[in-house]
């Protein structure tokens, strides 16, 4: 018998905690997926935005590449293929950020993430997600108040929406170490689904150790989250 069924929750624990190497409860196998990525960031590239400086500063990173799945699945409604498939990956980034007082920053950010399965188009996802965030700091705390709004779509129809609110703070120890932790709250909605509709909250505390850059670190962490669906059978913590 299916574990996911007798266990509620612990598929969806699984791939939460290892999104790149998913346990499928139903067969006692291991699903592998392997990324090939080739990306284009503006800024990076030299082509950002010409954008005046009081206005804020624009940037944005296209990618493609290629992902080989060996059991495609859909982890969110446990709809698993139980075969391979290779499918093409098309990222999206976009970003402006601008400063409204002094140690107040605002961002906004769109992100869309496509895959393009070659023989299970049904499996077709396009995730787009819109945020706005805030940051003050406040002495050597600093604090961030953040607002997404997402969209799943699944072969070319709705799947599911959600809308999340966040707090952190987050404190530094020098120039090689930081902490942050944060809180969120989440509000999920499936299409035709309304026994997966769920409300999710977490708690995370994290460290982080700076290498030679701040795009270079070390991290740890601990999370506690808590889903609660409209079907008790699909909570978990």
């Amino acid at each position: 018998r299916n574990i996911s069924e007798t266990v509620p929750g612990l598929k969806q624990y699984l791939v939460r905690r290892f999104p790149a190497l998913c346990y499928d409860a139903g067969l006692g196998s291991l699903s592998v997926r392997m990324q090939i990525r080739l990306g284009l960031s503006w800024i990076a590239a030299g082509l950002a935005l010409a954008v005046p400086a009081a206005a804020g500063d624009a940037s944005g990173r296209l990618s493609t590449g290629l992902q080989y799945d060996s059991n495609v699945t859909i982890d969110e409604i446990d709809r698993v293929s139980r075969v391979g498939d290779t499918s093409t990956l098309i990222e999206a980034q976009a970003a402006w950020k601008t400063s409204l007082a002094h140690r107040t920053d605002l961002r906004l950010s769109y992100n869309l993430y496509q895959t393009l399965h070659h023989d299970f188009s049904s499996f077709n996802q396009q995730v787009q997600t819109a945020g706005i965030d805030l940051n003050r700091n406040v002495g050597k705390i600093g604090v961030t108040l953040t607002w997404r709004l997402g969209r799943t779509g699944l072969n070319g129809k709705d799947f599911s929406h959600s809308n999340q609110l966040a707090a952190g703070l987050a404190r530094s120890f020098g120039a090689k170490w930081q902490v942050r932790g944060s809180y969120s709250w989440t509000d999920r909605a499936y299409a035709g689904r309304p026994a997966r509709d769920a409300v999710k909250q977490a708690l995370s505390l994290d460290g982080y150790y700076y290498l030679s850059s701040p795009a270079n670190f070390l991290t740890a962490g601990l999370l506690h989250a808590r889903e609660e669906t409209q079907s008790p059978q699909f909570n978990f913590d």
